[in-house]
């Protein structure tokens, strides 16, 4: 996920002037230290007291200009809660307000309050699109997710590992879960792997392929190699 970053740059420049000089030209001039460029990324204090994500991220938007945000209809009427965060990115408020239920505050008294979340997509690594989706709708999408198990099978760890370790999450994952269960789909041609189903399904895959991944840098390992051989 790209964000804008407000970074804060800091020109030090020091000059040794000679008393009375009128001039610094010519070989007695006084030596110039070139100017340090410090590059900093400074957390700073952002403070929300409740209210609407049109609010929060109007609100967030002065703090860090250039964030690439879009806000669609209902969304901006979702109610968020109030917090305190030390951040250094806007991305981070994304991360923290999406996924979390709450009320899409309707047009007028007569409509009905609705229980939903706030998600989040990119778009073209321009843009990030922030949409509502009520309860239980954004969960039953159906979408498909890319993955690249490369490392893993250059790592020397078989495909038939990686599909069964799989396979164990989506069967346990689908005890408790209504509808269909994720389809994968691997090619072998490219490493890479296709898993179509909801969100939670998709995340679920995502998270074993990183769990798979950091096993496979284990057996590797120096601790690893010691293990085996004591």
């Amino acid at each position: 996920m790209i964000h804008a970053l407000t970074k804060t740059t800091l020109a030090l420049a020091l000059m040794a002037a000679l008393p009375g000089a009128t001039s610094i030209a010519g070989p007695n001039a006084p030596r110039v230290t070139a100017p340090t460029v410090i590059d900093l990324q400074d957390p700073i204090k952002f403070s929300f007291t409740g209210g609407t994500a049109s609010e929060l991220f109007g609100q967030l938007s002065k703090a860090y200009p250039d964030f690439p945000v879009v806000l669609g209809q209902k969304a901006k009427k979702f109610e968020v809660a109030g917090f305190e965060a030390r951040i250094t990115e806007p991305g981070t408020i994304v991360d923290l307000v999406c996924g979390v239920e709450g009320i899409l505050l309707g047009s007028d008294a007569l409509d009905r309050a609705t229980r939903g979340m706030l998600d989040y997509r990119n778009v073209n690594n321009e843009l990030v699109s922030i949409t509502f989706e009520p309860v239980g709708f954004s969960s039953q999408r159906l979408a498909v997710r890319v993955l690249s198990i490369q490392e893993l099978l250059t790592s020397g760890m078989k495909i038939e590992e990686i599909m069964g370790t799989v396979s164990a999450g989506i069967t346990l994952q689908g005890e408790n879960q209504i509808g269909q269960p994720a389809v994968v789909r691997f090619h072998q041609e490219t490493g890479v792997l296709f898993s179509k189903g909801s969100k939670a399904s998709n995340e679920m895959i995502a998270q074993t392929i990183e769990a798979l991944t950091a096993s496979a840098k284990w057996r590797v390992s120096p601790e690893a190699i010691a293990a085996k051989e004591a």
